[in-house]
């Protein structure tokens, strides 16, 4: 039997994506938030605090998905291009939020 490696900041972030990818939103959350947890490098916190907002983006939750795209253009450098091209951030760039977070 295989034995499992503890999980790290990255593997939790990939193990997010894939679980985002096939739709299990709830635990693609779970994961980034566990990613944070696991003091993760500059790359991955952008990275989990980015995808975090996806979901939300993707469950409509646009002041959730607002606050985590502060700390990642904030604190981790994240390009707004990003927030402004990726299709996953569709239904957040129609928000009223996001039209707030463009003008600050």
């Amino acid at each position: 039997k295989e034995v499992e490696a503890a999980p790290t900041a990255e593997s939790c972030v990939n193990l997010g994506l894939e679980f985002f990818s096939k739709g299990r939103v709830r635990d693609a959350l779970e994961q980034f938030d566990n990613a944070l947890e696991l003091n993760p490098n500059p790359t991955e916190a952008q990275a989990a605090f980015y995808n975090k907002a996806c979901c939300h983006a993707y469950r409509e939750e646009s002041k959730k998905a607002a606050e985590c795209l502060r700390i990642a253009l904030r604190d981790y450098n994240l390009k707004f291009g990003t927030v402004l091209n990726d299709p996953d951030m569709a239904p957040f760039r129609a928000s009223p939020e996001f039209k707030e977070l463009q003008e600050e």
